[in-house]
């Protein structure tokens, strides 16, 4: 396998900025092409590069996909949307075999998906592989022909090894390049409705429902809940951390329940906020170095050590900067989501559930747009 990942050490150049791949171990493409969306119309050897320039003169109800089928499995790429990524869509690809899914942004969010049986098996950031989802998705992630260390190097070229292992189709220099099959398709309501409950186990979907807020967003995750989606991660987060009242915190959370177009002060608060994070963070270093377990680890977070719980207020705090970030709200809804992670949510009493549902809302939000 080695050999495979270096195989693929040049190759993300040659692709494009974004984009989605999925390995299907299903032959029939007919039927994957349906899944996304009603075909429109074909274009008969079309080269990535192709779909790409075809993308940008699409409707938002359209979507073009790029098809290839080797032996039993099938290769579809997509510059975007990514349809094929979507939890239903995907978990209807693996109903009969199993599937695999990278897709990547421009803004390098990354997500890694592979599902087998119907199921999703695991769903994880190639460079932070603990925050795998469901939990479960650890096991997988152990037996896996490629190593944490490749992912962390170059996770592009891990996961087209990855690909390659399950599929035997290289998507090589002369692949990329090559004239394959492409297809518009008008979307499918499939992939343009609600965050898929199937997505959520059920422990996560029922701490979910705990909260109507959170209820209310993914049973409708739609652009206008931005705003509250934020918030109520951000409130998780604090909340997680156990950071103590601070005029800071109450100050920040007037600010993100505050139309961005008129938060005067963000900047000045946000400065603010990253010198308390970079406080916090000194301190944990220093409660670490008088402690019984300097000299035998390392500083890490958790509610278990005064070091670790600095950490994760440090954690917190850095939430409430990316709350307040100046970009696309749906962008920022998902990064947030994403750094609140690490202020270790509980999931006895659901908050672990909850944020695992406001970061998927957000990513459909963000997907879609």
């Amino acid at each position: 396998m080695i050999d495979l990942f270096a195989s693929y050490a040049t190759t993300r150049d040659l692709l494009p900025d974004q984009g989605s791949i999925t390995w299907v171990g299903i032959a029939e493409t007919e039927a994957l092409v349906e899944l996304l969306g009603n075909p429109t119309r074909e274009i008969s050897g079309a080269t990535m590069d192709d779909v790409c320039a075809t993308a940008m003169d699409l409707s938002g109800e359209e979507a073009i996909v790029l098809v290839s089928q080797h032996g039993g499995w099938t290769v579809l790429f997509e510059p975007t949307p990514f349809c094929g990524s979507d939890p239903r869509a995907f978990q209807q690809f693996s109903a009969h075999s199993a599937a695999l899914n990278v897709s990547w942004t421009v803004n390098h969010d990354v997500w890694v998906t592979y599902a087998s049986g119907g199921q999703i098996v695991a769903r994880f950031d190639p460079l932070d592989l603990a925050a795998v989802q469901p939990k479960s998705g650890a096991v997988w992630l152990r037996e896996l022909p490629v190593t944490s260390s490749q992912l962390a190097a170059d996770w592009m070229a891990a996961c087209l090894a990855l690909g390659e292992h399950l599929s035997g189709i290289g998507l090589d220099a002369n692949w990329l390049r090559a004239g394959h099959r492409g297809v518009v398709v008008r979307r499918s309501p499939v992939v343009n409705t609600a965050v898929s409950h199937l997505d959520l186990d059920d422990d996560e979907l029922a701490a979910a429902q705990q909260d109507p807020r959170v209820a209310a967003v993914i049973a409708e995750p739609t652009e206008d809940k931005l705003p509250l989606i934020t918030e109520l991660i951000a409130r998780i987060a604090v909340s997680s951390a156990n950071l103590p009242g601070h005029v800071l915190v109450d100050r920040a959370f007037q600010l993100i329940t505050t139309d961005p177009d008129h938060r005067g002060d963000t900047p000045e608060m946000r400065a603010q906020l990253r010198a308390w994070s970079n406080d916090l963070v000194r301190q944990a270093n220093a409660a670490f170095e008088s402690s019984e377990a300097n000299g035998s680890g390392h500083v890490l977070p958790g509610h278990e050590t005064a070091h670790g719980r600095l950490l994760l207020q440090g954690a917190a705090v850095e939430t409430l900067i990316r709350a307040l970030a100046n970009d696309d709200p749906a962008y920022v809804a998902y990064k947030t989501a994403s750094q609140a992670q690490a202020t270790h949510p509980n999931t006895a009493n659901g908050d672990a559930g909850r944020l695992r549902a406001l970061l998927l809302a957000a990513h459909h939000i963000y997907e879609q747009g």
